[in-house]
């Protein structure tokens, strides 16, 4: 940043006027900086390519507070959507994604930890079995008649457009169980969710990962790193594939995964790895064989776990937003496409 020299001899009224214009230009940043949302981890968003934005709910920030409302990004800006009053109740660790079939984005449980330390993890957490579709700007709640899922939490919201379903995909459980469970799949129809699948890989306790829907392929991709069912598990609709690999991430947790439509390929970014305890920066890519390495750049987001990724087919590009990083929760939105990564600026 270049700063401003102020010869000796300048004038009280020279220096009243430099005051006139340095103070909108103060007020310009400071709006700036508030017209983006705060720094998060826990949050969720998903891509609309119909109305081209991205959809931010939820998240927990460095005070403990939730998100208010429902935030989009354009390419431009940062818009409060939709007030809190009008959006669904503050949450994290929910599930979201796109659906192409009804053109909304959809949003399924999460928690609520009320943060009164003076209860029990068990009594503070609620978890949340509500499923809820944004169109335009209006969200609008879906009573299910049963809630088959109602213990767990992290569990991601599949939408394949060609077969025109949503598929959850089970994430850890609420009770603190000793041994890996299978992970188990879940449909939406009309009358709520629906069992569909059963015989998914055992996920690390605690494992908190993610999967993604491979456009190209049209599979489930699961990444399983660790454990007894280590590898990346594939799920065509009908059945698993369990495919062994010897070189890929170091085991995580917390990652960020989506499918990355310029390259082909499922992207997986960052986690926090276990032993030692830390933020991960890197970024690899699968391409149903494979784990490949994206080498590292001069510009590239900081070591982070708890950020979330989109893919923006149209633009070519992936969106990566928040998380937790070493020097605390981030609120940088940062894009990766043909030229590399770049982290997006507010215009003044």
């Amino acid at each position: 940043m270049r700063l401003l020299t102020i010869p000796a001899t300048v004038s009280a009224a020279s220096l009243a006027a430099l005051a006139f214009v340095a103070a909108p230009l103060a007020a310009r940043a400071q709006a700036a900086a508030q017209s983006t949302p705060p720094a998060l981890h826990w949050e969720n968003f998903a891509f609309d390519p119909v109305r081209q934005r991205l959809v931010l709910l939820g998240g927990v920030t460095s005070a403990g507070t939730y998100l208010a409302g429902t935030w989009t990004w354009n390419g431009e800006r940062w818009t409060v959507l939709v007030d809190s009053a009008s959006s669904p109740g503050s949450r994290h660790a929910h599930a979201m994604t796109y659906d192409r079939a009804s053109s909304s984005v959809m949003v399924f449980g999460g928690m609520f930890d009320t943060r009164d330390a003076t209860l029990p993890p068990a009594e503070r957490e609620r978890r949340l079995c509500d499923t809820w579709s944004l169109k335009d700007s209006t969200w609008t709640s879906t009573a299910d008649t049963t809630c088959a899922i109602a213990a767990v939490a992290a569990a991601t919201l599949i939408a394949p457009g060609a077969r025109g379903t949503m598929i959850l995909v089970e994430g850890p459980r609420a009770s603190l169980d000793t041994q890996p469970l299978p992970t188990r799949l879940f449909r939406r129809d009309s009358a709520g969710w629906t069992l569909i699948d059963s015989a998914g890989p055992r996920l690390p306790l605690n494992a908190n990962g993610s999967a993604a829907w491979d456009d190209a392929r049209s599979v489930l991709v699961v990444p399983v790193l660790g454990g007894p069912d280590g590898g990346v598990w594939e799920w065509d609709g009908e059945r698993w594939r369990h495919v062994r690999v010897e070189a890929g991430p170091p085991p995580r947790r917390n990652y960020a995964i989506a499918y990355d439509s310029r390259r082909r390929r499922v992207a997986l970014i960052g986690g926090l790895a276990s032993a030692p305890r830390r933020p991960l920066g890197d970024h690899w890519t699968w391409d149903g064989a494979t784990w490949s390495e994206v080498a590292s750049a001069p510009v590239q987001p900081s070591a982070r776990s708890h950020a979330r990724l989109a893919n923006d087919a149209r633009n070519g590009r992936l969106l990566y937003f928040g998380g937790s990083s070493a020097q605390g929760l981030q609120r940088e939105l940062w894009i990766f496409d043909a030229a590399g990564w770049r982290r997006w600026q507010p215009s003044s």
